[in-house]
């Protein structure tokens, strides 16, 4: 009797021990994949991974969740993270594969505005494949690779039905330069996963050989707001001289973004209608274009008010 009252007493603590937030931290010799084989364990809703400003390596995370209520969050920690994927080492500085609820965010030291500072040879944050409800803040990225963020899966036209979707993606206060594509959210290619849920705001980009940020495949609730957007289209490769591109199968709702300096427009616009561009500062750029492609309603208007042009080239 004693014997199995002491088994039911370390099953409980088991279990209870099981279900408890763990705080994990990640130094320099952690290896690049970051899932359950090397954490030991699965995280759970409210785990938090701290990044030692000492990594200088790039970190691919896989299969790592929260849950609705509860992120997963990923913080620096001691500092500025500084983290560098040079000469094809890895495709990406930080990479989010197949991960859900998770919140990566760098403000953890006073010191430093944008906690983590990445750089790699492509991408410096993405959240691929069948990634969802992905929140990123206060990063820095500055490279000469293709993508600032990116957050995608591409089935080049044929995805699987009902189409893949990925909610609740959210970027503010990130500052992004020097790429090409500062951000590539959504498979320009139609049908393709689709966004609902979307929110990006308060974000800094500058210096892009291609867009400031384009999107697609946006299908609803998408709002960008409040971001400055500066010198576009630099590398003046056709069709990419745009600064803020809507892409295909895409609608918005754009409004208190400062967009300046572009070969071509401020704004394109190519999505399925019911899209609002609103108090939008545009300069040094043709404006704003709108056309239609494969995936659009004629029922659904798209509406421009209250923005201001200047300087608008000839």
């Amino acid at each position: 009797m004693k014997k199995l009252g002491l088994t039911v007493f370390i099953l409980m603590f088991w279990f209870d021990c099981i279900g408890q937030n763990q705080n994990i931290i990640i130094d320099n010799s952690f290896p690049y994949y970051v899932n359950q084989e090397t954490l030991g364990r699965n995280t759970i809703g409210g785990d938090t991974i701290f990044i030692a400003s000492s990594r200088t390596n790039p970190l691919r995370f896989q299969f790592t969740n929260g849950d609705a209520q509860n992120p997963l969050v990923v913080i620096n920690k001691g500092g500025q993270v500084k983290i560098s994927s040079p000469n094809n080492y890895t495709w990406g500085a930080i990479t989010f594969e197949n991960c859900r609820y998770i919140k990566i965010s760098g403000a953890g030291h006073p010191n430093y505005k944008y906690g983590f500072q990445l750089s790699a040879d492509e991408c410096g944050l993405a959240f691929a494949e069948l990634s969802s409800d992905c929140e990123a803040e206060f990063i820095k990225i500055s490279h000469d690779g293709f993508f600032g963020i990116t957050a995608k899966k591409n089935y080049d036209g044929n995805p699987p039905f009902p189409h893949p979707v990925f909610e609740n993606l959210i970027i503010h206060d990130c500052f992004i330069e020097n790429v090409s594509e500062g951000m590539y959210l959504g498979e320009t290619m139609s049908p393709g996963m689709e966004f609902k849920h979307v929110k990006i705001y308060n974000n800094i980009v500058r210096n892009t050989l291609r867009e400031s940020i384009q999107i697609a495949n946006m299908v609803e609730d998408v709002e960008i707001y409040n971001n400055t957007m500066l010198n576009a289209g630099l590398e003046n490769l056709i069709y990419h001289t745009n600064i803020l591109q809507i892409g295909n199968n895409s609608v918005v709702n754009a409004y208190n973004n400062i967009l300046i300096g572009a070969p071509s427009t401020g704004i394109i616009v190519l999505g399925k209608g019911e899209s609002t561009f609103s108090n939008n500062y545009l300069a040094s750029n043709l404006g704003i274009f709108i056309d239609n492609r494969s995936i659009c309603d004629s029922l659904s208007p798209t509406v421009i008010k209250g923005n201001y042009f200047k300087n608008m080239n000839d």
